[in-house]
């Protein structure tokens, strides 16, 4: 008995203790899809990453992101692996429009009102995490047509 539990131990202390994987763009503007051991704890930059069921996980950089990042991966049996991903920076096409009227940009008091009830219920909507993985069904684009403008521009 004392052979088979400490062979249990063995293969245990044995077992990955955060496998990882990681699919998509490293850069600024990407979506990268994870993979882990199921259990894991994911950090990315000191912000916790929801851990599907499965060790499935998502995260994208920002514009502006910076060119390092560090993600951290505590498996289920306490080992941490911490990696540095190389963020490759973007240059971007930033619009700017000048000459508009006085009310465009500073807008009157009612319009200001709408624009914070309308940034409150944008909060209240990004606050719902309901931990669904949709992320893997993949993408589509929004229409067809001329690409006009890009996000972040």
């Amino acid at each position: 008995m004392r052979t088979l539990a400490a062979f249990l131990l063995a293969l245990l202390m044995a077992a990955p203790a955060a496998a990882l994987e990681l699919s998509g763009q490293i850069a600024q503007g990407g979506l990268v899809v994870g993979k882990t051991t199921p259990g894991a704890r994911v950090v990315l930059d000191g912000r916790k990453l929801r851990v599907g069921p499965d060790g499935r996980f998502v995260f994208g950089f920002g514009r502006d992101h910076r060119p390092h990042a560090t993600l951290t991966v505590a498996g289920p049996n306490g080992e941490t692996l911490r990696k540095t991903l190389k963020v490759k920076q973007r240059d971007y096409e930033i619009q700017r429009i000048d000459g508009l009227a006085e009310e465009m940009v500073t807008p009157p008091q009612d319009v200001l009102e709408r624009i914070r009830r309308e940034n409150r219920a944008i909060a209240r909507a990004r606050a719902n995490d309901r931990g669904a993985a949709d992320f893997l069904s993949g993408w589509i684009w929004p229409a067809d047509g001329p690409i006009t403008g890009v996000y972040g521009s």
